[in-house]
This record gives C-alpha cells, sequence and structure tokens, in this order.
C-alpha cells in the first residue's frame, strides 16, 4: 500500500509541475499579448490617421480644383457673346519692276498703303477652358497714298473666317494675354487707274481663295479686346503688281 500511495504522490507531483509550467507559459504569452499587441494596435493607428490626412489632402485639392474650373467657366460665361471691332493698318503690294508699267520710270520695290475695315461676329470659350472658337466676317480696304507712284491702287477684301483663340489670366480679373489662329474664305479685288500722257487705263482684277490669320490679343475687363496681327489674302496679280501680307491692329468690343 504505501508503494502505491508512493506511486501516486509522485504522479500527483507530475502533473502539478506540468500545471505549473502551463501556468507560467499562460502568464508569459498574456505578458506578451499586453505589451507587444498595444504597440501595433497603435502603429495601425497612426497607419490610418496618416492614411486620413492623405485621404484629406487630396479631397481639398480637388475641391480647389474643382472651384477654379468654376470660376473659369463663369469668367468664360461673361466672354462669350456677339462683337464688333474696327482695323486699322496696311497691306503690301510689290510692284513689279520688270514689266512695261515699271521700265520706263523709278518706282520702288513695294509700296505699303494704308488699310482699315470692321469685323463682326461671336466668340464662345469651351467650358472653363482658356481655348475658344470666333466666328466672324470682315471688311478690310486699302487705298494708296503713296507719292512715288502716281497711279491709284486700291484693294477691298470680304472674307468669312474662324480663329481657334486662346486667352490667359494675368494680374487682375477680366485681364487676359493671348492668340489667335485661323483660317477663312474671302474674296478680294483689284482696280488699278494708270495714269498716262493720253488718257486713264483702269485694270481690275478679282479672285476667290483662303485666308490664314495669325496674331496675339490682350483682354481689358473682360469686354475690350485689342490685337495685332497678320493677315494672308487672296493673291491677285496681274501685270504690274502683286499683294503680299496685311499688317493689321484692331480693336472688338464684346457685348
Amino acid at each position: 500500500m504505501c508503494f502505491k500511495c508512493a506511486l501516486l504522490e509522485s504522479k500527483l507531483k507530475y502533473k502539478l509541475c506540468i500545471l505549473s509550467i502551463m501556468r507560467y507559459v499562460a502568464s508569459f504569452c498574456l505578458l506578451i499579448y499586453l505589451c507587444v499587441i498595444p504597440l501595433f494596435a497603435e502603429s495601425n493607428t497612426n497607419d490610418t490617421e496618416q492614411e486620413k490626412q492623405k485621404q484629406l489632402y487630396f479631397l481639398r485639392a480637388q475641391y480647389y480644383q474643382f472651384l477654379l474650373k468654376k470660376a473659369q467657366e463663369q469668367e468664360n460665361l461673361i466672354r462669350n457673346g456677339w462683337f464688333i471691332g474696327a482695323i486699322l493698318g496696311t497691306s503690301q503690294i510689290n510692284i513689279n519692276l520688270n514689266s512695261s508699267y515699271a521700265l520706263d520710270r523709278t518706282l520702288p520695290a513695294s509700296i505699303n498703303p494704308l488699310a482699315f475695315g470692321v469685323s463682326g461676329g461671336y466668340l464662345r470659350f469651351i467650358g472653363f477652358s482658356p481655348m475658344g472658337v470666333r466666328i466672324y466676317g470682315q471688311y478690310i480696304g486699302a487705298f494708296n497714298f503713296s507719292g512715288n507712284v502716281t497711279d491709284s491702287v486700291n484693294t477691298h477684301l470680304v472674307s468669312f473666317n474662324i480663329d481657334l483663340v486662346g486667352d490667359l489670366p494675368i494680374a487682375k480679373e477680366g485681364y487676359y494675354l493671348g492668340a489667335y489662329v485661323g483660317i477663312g474664305a474671302g474674296v478680294q479685288t483689284f482696280s488699278q487707274t494708270r495714269q498716262n500722257s493720253i488718257n486713264d487705263v483702269a485694270i481690275s482684277r478679282l479672285n476667290v481663295g483662303s485666308v490664314i490669320n495669325v496674331g496675339i490679343s490682350i483682354t481689358l475687363d473682360f469686354r475690350h479686346r485689342i490685337e495685332a496681327g497678320i493677315k494672308v489674302p487672296p493673291n491677285v496679280y496681274n501685270e504690274s503688281y502683286s499683294f503680299g501680307l496685311m499688317y493689321l491692329a484692331g480693336y472688338q468690343y464684346l457685348f
């Protein structure tokens, strides 16, 4: 009986030892859990806060871009509309020095008669874009007042044009610096009255063709547009003259 008691006692001590070890292991694991897990939780919290801050930054940037687009769209609505304008400049007329007309006199290689005209059309910007389209009709007349050429020389150009317009804001609201380029179709007439000792000889020509427009512009207070540019007209040739570029400055008022 004593042997059995001793065996039971040793088994009990063994189980108690195992339970004690398991208790220590459980306590150690609990300690690890209590000490380490909060560190990971804090790290995850920081990551979450940073992610929230990043999302908030992007939302603010998107909202700012949205406001800019709406403001630009409102400005474009103000600048959309009908316009009229006045034009002043010069038209280059080249003289054919090898013609029979020029052989018996001293003439310059070219003359630059005064040119003036009017225009009218519609200007529309696209959404919030700084780009727009301008459709308009235009008349330009050029008349020779050169003392070196006694002939009466004049030309008239009537054209229908489509321009691509681009404006960038400067300084104050409603002020823009821009450029334009476009094409069109026009009818150009040429008239010359050649003076000689016997009588006056009248010559006239007409040509239908394409035109090209290019230039720069400045807009003041939304409504006032000032431009400087070059126009390539349909060229009209005859024995004595040929027409080159038109150098133009203009003012437009937007309704």
